[in-house]
């Protein structure tokens, strides 16, 4: 019954600290983050102990938990993790450095500087702040008992009324989800945010590529290995028609095909060297107009293709096959499947090696 008496206690303690945040100024932190993200900036976040533990959660949080499919991600650092450079700073200097130093490196006007520590009088954080505040960056504290020096000299705060340290880091991790999971809603209702680089679905289908790998690995037929490439580029990159070609002597010969058929590769003039890809379009290379000299040809014998990638599968310095992702339908050839059509060549190489030898465990003396 004791114990029954102490949880009620503490939750309750915990529920009574909850009812007292402004949710005012929380909104104010939301909006100081979301705008940190809006313009690109970088986040970093900084504790001691429980506060270095919600720091390093928040940070993933925010990198990973707050992503929304199709938008840009944020950058968020927490400068808790680099135990080499935090232990440099500290035996080197005083730990009173440990981030304010590492903003010197990395922070820059505009940037958000937000740190957990009960007290707010951690001299590490205090410092970091400091050193925030004169690199031009805006300041958030997430304090408690008095609020301490931290607390003075941030510019954003949110004070948690209490001097028990676990009820404090409780509720501080508790408001780092609700942070994350607001911001996550204001990026999916935003409209203006671009994502560079390879988009969320990109992404995906790369991941699909190595899970194809992992199976061909796995089966010692090089035979069937070969066979399941054509079904693989269709379902992992998303081409209608998909075929492999391998090279021997100058010339192609067609080893499987997914959708389609075609007998020969006349199609295509590879050279041993060819480490080029192409795309075409309406009998036009749309990405490689020529290569060593040599015009592409149209691949008019497949019926219904409108247009097609041909990504080489090289070894060494050789080319030993040809891959090729045909659409149908007016389906044009993005430039992420010419890129996605070259991951997968390069990653089904071993494919089509026959396996060698296996050497005899050694001797155990």
């Amino acid at each position: 019954m004791i114990t029954r008496n102490f949880i009620l206690s503490y939750l309750q303690g915990v529920e009574g600290i909850l009812k007292q945040i402004e949710p005012e100024k929380l909104e104010q932190i939301i909006d100081v983050i979301f705008q940190a993200y809006l313009n690109d900036r970088q986040v970093f976040i900084m504790g001691n102990g429980g506060g270095a533990a919600t720091a390093m959660h928040f940070t993933c949080d925010l990198n990973k938990t707050a992503i929304v499919p199709g938008k840009r991600r944020m950058r968020v650092m927490s400068l808790t993790d680099n135990a080499s450079l935090v232990t440099a700073w500290a035996n080197d200097t005083n730990y009173t450095n440990i981030f304010g130093e590492q903003l010197v490196n990395f922070a820059r006007p505009g940037d958000v500087a937000i740190s957990f520590t009960a007290s707010g009088m951690s001299v590490n954080i205090v410092n970091g702040i400091a050193v925030a505040k004169e690199l031009g960056c805006t300041t958030i504290a997430f304090v408690g008992f008095d609020g301490g020096t931290v607390g003075a000299i941030a510019d954003h705060v949110l004070h948690i009324e209490s001097n028990s340290y676990q009820h404090i880091e409780d509720v501080h991790l508790l408001l780092a989800h609700v942070i994350t999971n607001a911001v996550q809603e204001r990026t999916r209702d935003e409209e203006t945010i671009d994502l560079p680089g390879l988009s969320d679905a990109v992404q995906e289908r790369v991941r699909r590529i190595y899970y194809a790998r992992q199976q061909l690995g796995s089966e010692p037929s090089m035979d069937r290995r070969i066979k399941m490439i054509p079904d693989q580029i269709c379902r992992t990159i998303g081409f209608d028609r998909a075929f492999i070609y391998t090279l021997s002597d100058g010339a192609l010969t067609l080893r499987a095909s997914f959708g389609g058929r075609r007998s020969d590769g006349a199609f295509l003039d590879v050279e041993a060297d060819l480490h080029e890809c192409e795309a075409f379009r309406s009998r036009r290379a749309i990405a490689v107009n020529e290569v060593d000299g040599r015009v592409p040809r149209w691949l008019g014998a497949y019926e219904g293709v409108t247009a097609y990638g041909v990504a080489p599968i090289v070894r060494g310095d050789r080319a030993i096959g040809v891959l090729v992702g045909a659409k149908t339908k007016d389906r044009p050839v993005e430039p992420s499947d010419l890129q996605l059509l070259q991951i997968f060549a390069y990653n089904v190489r071993a494919a089509l090696a026959e396996p060698g030898p296996v050497d005899p465990p050694a001797s155990v003396a």
